[in-house]
């Protein structure tokens, strides 16, 4: 099944001279036999879409003409037009196409008068989002600072579920857990006592020597790649040793760079130990 989605008509465009209209979302729909499309018209039907089934396509252009006159109160419709249609179909592509390019045509009128008076003119054809950003700070903002990505490093408990949407997830439960320990129950990652437990054999020291250089390595890279912020999930059993010293660890080690702006979370430090 195809949806293809007609937004923002521009009432100038295809509405009579003078005349404005209410409707501002086309969505046309077709596909095979039993893809489903009768589904999805009643999809749209439930959020308040006036619907028209089996239409040939050559009649579509007249229905939107239609819904842009002026006494018509459509502002959203769906078209299912598909094989039943018969010969009529064979027009469908091209009737999409003359929908597009007609508000594409009136676009560019509206904005030659503006291109005139613009000072910078971007061609973003080809660009990432990434090489957007490098060329507007090039162009237009010569006397501006770097970039700044922001982290945040989060500290979580596996019990109470998954942290959302991370874009690293560090599972520190292999390290020496102080929740055993009765005295350190109590505690938090944020106490020195906890973080010496965790270290008693070396066993963060030794972690720490090979997460270092790797965030070191990524950090640049995801600056580098236009990404406004990113977020290091740590997470143990519980969230409340482990992986809230790790978190703040990490903070502060990046804490002091010009290039971040460091936030950190610990999502799970305030439940019962």
């Amino acid at each position: 099944m195809e949806v293809t989605r007609v937004e923002q008509l521009d009432e100038q465009t295809v509405a009579p001279a003078g005349e404005s209209s209410a409707l501002t979302d086309l969505v046309i729909i077709t596909g095979f036999s039993g893809a489903g499309k009768s589904t999805a018209m009643a999809v749209f039907e439930d959020e308040g879409y006036f619907c028209v089934d089996n239409l040939p396509s050559e009649m579509i252009r007249a229905l939107v003409d239609l819904f842009m006159h002026t006494g018509s109160k459509v502002q959203r419709a769906a078209v299912v037009s598909d094989v039943r249609g018969g010969t009529y179909f064979e027009g469908f592509a091209t009737m999409l196409d003359e929908l597009r390019t007609t508000g594409v045509k009136r676009e560019r009128e509206l904005l030659l008068p503006l291109r005139g008076r613009a000072d910078v003119v971007i061609d973003t054809s080809g660009l990432t989002a990434a090489m957007l950003r490098r060329k507007l700070a090039d162009e237009l903002l010569p006397s501006r600072t770097p970039g700044r990505l922001a982290v945040t490093f989060e500290s979580f408990g596996f019990k109470y579920g998954p942290t959302r949407d991370p874009d690293l997830l560090l599972d520190v439960r292999f390290l020496p857990n102080p929740h055993y320990e009765s005295d350190l129950r109590p505690l938090t990652g944020d106490d020195q006592q906890i973080v010496d437990f965790i270290n008693r054999d070396g066993a963060l020291d030794a972690f720490y020597d090979r997460l270092h250089p790797l965030l070191d390595y990524l950090l640049p890279q995801y600056l580098a790649e236009g990404k406004a912020h990113l977020v290091v999930a740590i997470g143990c059993t519980g969230g409340r040793h482990r992986s809230v010293a790790i978190a703040s660890h990490l903070a502060a080690r990046y804490n002091g760079e010009p290039e971040y702006l460091v936030h950190v979370v610990h999502r799970d430090v305030s439940r019962p130990a």
